[in-house]
């Protein structure tokens, strides 16, 4: 069974077959997500949630990096990629992985490319420049393990967005 709405901003299906592939639209990005696969299910808090992660990025005439942790299908990545030289997302899971970089292909995204591997090494294969980068964190409801904060203080990274569902989190930088 499939229910589809429609709005001015987006579309979005709802599918019921677990082995079918969802179908979400996010501004002008379109995102296909696996059923078993996670994307931002409450389809309330996306916009204002994209803009507020807009309105933190540092304004900047240089060359702007972008990396997305626990990037899932590239909601984060792609949806920021116009405003960033070059972007990358890191998901643990391959599947994931191979349905974002499948989402850049179907938006025409170059910029971005995506990477399997866990969080806590997200900067073993990427080498953005520290004071032009920014990440952006949204783990599983669990959150980050401390090797991740612990990298990225090290790595002292300019702007890091960390986006949570649990109200809890206090500052952790």
């Amino acid at each position: 069974r499939v229910a589809t709405t429609s709005s001015d901003r987006d579309d979005s299906e709802a599918n019921t077959d677990h082995k079918a592939t969802g179908y979400e639209r996010v501004g002008s990005t379109k995102f296909s997500t696996p059923a078993g696969a996670f994307f931002q299910n409450n389809r309330s808090i996306i916009p204002p949630l994209m803009e507020y992660v807009r309105s933190q990025l540092p304004a900047s005439d240089k060359p702007q990096y972008l990396v997305d942790t626990y990037c899932g299908s590239g909601l984060f990545a792609l949806s920021l990629a116009p405003l960033f030289d070059k972007v990358a997302g890191v998901e643990i899971s391959a599947s994931s992985i191979e349905c974002a970089k499948e989402n850049a292909r179907q938006n025409h995204i170059l910029n971005a490319d995506f990477l399997a591997g866990e969080a806590e090494n997200i900067f073993s294969k990427i080498s953005f420049p520290r004071a032009q980068t920014t990440v952006v964190i949204d783990p599983p409801r669990r959150g980050c393990d401390q090797a991740v904060f612990d990298q990225l203080v090290a790595l002292r990274r300019r702007t890091i967005s960390y986006v949570s569902c649990n109200v809890h989190v206090r500052r952790l930088f």
